[in-house]
């Protein structure tokens, strides 16, 4: 078994003086939100013209605010209705014991005992679902290593994962990648995941 290539972090890790530090790279958080509450701005505004000129631009100015008004009702419902949206981005470092997602906000660390559910919506996609020190959240994380998350976790919580038995979560060419990287000897070791 290849021993595991450790990286050199610049914090103090959070789940064991052990911790095994995996691998590392960018990615993009996204929460399923509205972007809006479904208000708008109406316009307004009064032009009143005489004359048969006068009567025919105030006809056209009416028309083109109650289309503008329209407008921004349809983008206002729109943006009320519930998508995927990215929220941060930053640096995702993997261990043996959780993850962490470096952002401008700071350093937060994700144990995996704290996630629920995961499964993988598209390469380098995972779906999770955890409890965090605000309450419930599910998210996306994409990121070239979301599937090492997955099996890392998927190995210690849910060996019988849909996902896992028919090797559906696997992008083409991911099995190379994490042993180029010196990551599959710990991984291979737990179920024998990547030996196929």
């Amino acid at each position: 078994m290849t021993p595991p290539l450790e990286l050199a972090v610049s914090f103090r890790p959070t789940f064991s003086t052990d911790e095994i530090m995996m691998a590392a790279g960018p990615f993009d958080l996204f929460n399923f939100q509205p972007v809006g509450n479904g208000s708008y701005q109406r316009g307004g505004g009064l032009f009143l013209g005489t004359g048969p000129i006068g009567l025919a631009a105030t006809g056209v100015f009416a028309a083109a605010r109650f289309a503008g008004n329209r407008s921004r009702k349809k983008r206002a419902e729109a943006d009320a209705v519930p998508r995927w949206v990215q929220v941060d981005t930053g640096q995702l470092i993997v261990s043996d014991r959780g993850f962490y997602l470096e952002t401008r906000s700071g350093l937060h660390s994700w144990n995996y005992d704290d996630i629920n559910q995961v499964e993988m919506a598209a390469p380098s996609h995972l779906i999770m679902a955890g409890t965090s020190a605000n309450g419930p959240v599910r998210w996306i994380i994409r990121s070239d290593w979301a599937e090492l998350i997955f099996v890392l976790w998927v190995n210690r919580f849910a060996p019988r994962h849909p996902q896992l038995a028919d090797g559906s979560w696997l992008p083409p060419g991911w099995v190379e990648h994490v042993r180029t990287h010196g990551h599959a000897g710990p991984i291979e070791a737990s179920r024998g995941v990547l030996g196929q």
